[in-house]
């Protein structure tokens, strides 16, 4: 390492129990959550947002968000959202250490990010234009580890685990898709990239927002998904 700079202000998390902690926190606000459900079609039927689901049981309501991530055009474009999105694939991996991390850590070289997990690191890189259905491709978990092994003290590559890629949703013009649709009832939120986790819940906020009121807020213009 020839040049180190540290940044003041800086966050981080776990997303997984992130994630999981908003929904216990939807549950208890009443709301009902449905797992392990695909959703293959949206249509708007008799005034009501219908959503028919792969298990071939349906929901209804009087609208519904589009929010699937890379998966959102193979929902969205039959209400006219034809903004191109790509999946930009990232994998990440925990590694065991042997004294904890005191913060996160970037190296702008390989660009690779490493976050403290307790006794371990969460370490993530990679943007891969593949599929979001794609298998993993084992041979990018062994270019990020040949790149960071020499970086981190006190890691053990033996006890690798928690192997994982996922598809950030990048439009062409990389700027998200939020708002309506062409299709009365039926809204996306999507296209934030690797901005995602960041800027979700401000997106889920000026949506609901569209929602109750019927107003599209400022911030959301620029977003029109049918642009």
């Amino acid at each position: 390492i020839g040049l180190a700079v540290r940044v003041g202000g800086q966050r981080y998390l776990d997303p997984a129990g992130y994630v999981s902690a908003l929904g216990e926190q939807v549950r208890i606000r009443g709301a009902k959550i449905s797992e392990n459900v695909t959703a293959t079609a949206v249509e708007r039927v008799r005034g009501r947002s219908l959503v028919r689901c792969a298990d071939g049981t349906r929901r209804e309501a009087d609208a519904v968000v589009i929010a699937n991530g890379a998966w959102m055009p193979g929902l969205a474009a039959a209400h006219g959202v034809r903004v191109p999105q790509h999946p930009g694939r990232g994998y990440s991996f925990s590694v065991p250490l042997s004294e904890p991390l005191r913060g996160p850590l970037y190296f702008a070289a390989p660009r690779v990010a490493v976050a403290p997990r307790g006794d371990h690191a969460h370490v993530a890189g990679v943007m891969e234009l593949r599929s979001p259905d794609h298998p993993l491709d084992r041979s990018r978990i062994d270019a990020i580890t040949r790149a960071i092994r020499p970086l981190i003290n006190g890691a053990d590559w033996n006890g690798v685990s928690r192997e994982w890629v996922g598809s950030r949703p990048l439009t062409g013009d990389g700027v998200p898709v939020v708002g309506p649709t062409r299709t009365e009832g039926v809204y996306v939120a999507g296209g934030h990239g690797m901005w995602g986790l960041t800027l979700g819940p401000l997106t889920g906020r000026l949506l609901a927002d569209r929602l109750v009121t019927g107003s599209t807020p400022p911030e959301l213009a620029w977003m029109n998904p049918v642009r």
